[in-house]
């Protein structure tokens, strides 16, 4: 969050050094720039330093990768976690492309009674956690 703010601020707005500023063209560059980041902050601090991925790797570390620890079981459990979470984020695209949809179709003020009613129903269930 504070380096999507930080390289928000400077590469979009241009704060504090203007002649660093791209402007909205450069949201995307802020956005894969912080995934990145947060990618190497996870391998930095819970790989290199603290060792959390050593009970998942097999005994040599990565020298003792081997296709025989591809196995059926293996597969069938990765695809019963898999699966539904797939299913369960594409049903979210879709939602929000049928939204969109139906959206486009109202009226300014509608739109606003839509948009703020959407709103409270997202909330709801984002703290429900369904």
């Amino acid at each position: 969050l504070v380096v999507n703010l930080l390289l928000g601020l400077q590469l979009v707005l241009g704060i504090p050094i203007s002649r660093l500023s791209f402007g909205f063209a450069a949201c995307p560059i802020v956005t894969s720039s912080v995934e990145w980041v947060m990618l190497l902050f996870v391998l930095i601090v819970y790989c290199l330093i603290l060792g959390q991925h050593s009970g998942a790797w097999p005994k040599g570390g990565c020298a003792g990768w081997s296709l025989s620890h591809v196995t059926f079981q293996r597969i069938g459990t990765y695809l019963h976690l898999y699966v539904p979470a797939a299913l369960s984020i594409a049903s979210d695209f879709w939602r929000f492309s049928a939204v969109g949809s139906i959206a486009a179709t109202l009226s300014k003020s509608d739109l606003a009674i839509f948009n703020a009613s959407y709103r409270v129903m997202w909330i709801c269930l984002t703290i429900s956690g369904s």
